[in-house]
């Protein structure tokens, strides 16, 4: 399964030229499900050494931690707008081990809870449905 993924992540870069920054960002992306999104592994798809990933990112000016935990956050806020989906699949999704480190991940970010953003995030699509069904009326 391992060698399957591998050949697939290979052939999508080579479909898909791109600048290094992108390409690293479709790689964490795709492995995060897999709790394969380390700097080592990310490095390892795109035939470099983790050292080269490291020096050319930072030529860049981008640090591969920051920019994964900034995918996550984003990821986080559109996974958690979907009130089916359960706290436990989204952290597997960000590629968390324990749903312990996704929610001080998100106290991080956000403040509060993963459930409290939920709350938050669901009771402003609610109240920005009210409005335009106020607004539709009128």
């Amino acid at each position: 399964m391992l060698e399957f993924l591998n050949e697939y992540i290979r052939e999508a870069l080579r479909d898909e030229p791109m600048n290094l920054e992108h390409q690293v960002k479709q790689l964490i992306h795709r492995l995060m499900p897999l709790q394969r999104c380390g700097l080592q592994e990310v490095a390892n798809q795109l035939g470099l050494h983790k050292r080269t990933l490291q020096r050319r990112l930072r030529e860049k000016s981008i640090v591969f931690e920051d920019l994964l935990d900034r995918i996550r956050r984003e990821c986080t806020e559109h996974y958690l707008a979907d009130p089916d989906m359960a706290m436990t699949q989204v952290a597997t999704l960000l590629g968390y081990r324990e749903q312990s480190s996704f929610n001080r991940a998100c106290r991080r970010w956000f403040g509060t809870t993963p459930l409290k953003v939920r709350k938050q995030m669901l009771k402003k699509v609610t109240t920005a449905e009210a409005l335009a069904s106020a607004f539709e009326r009128c």
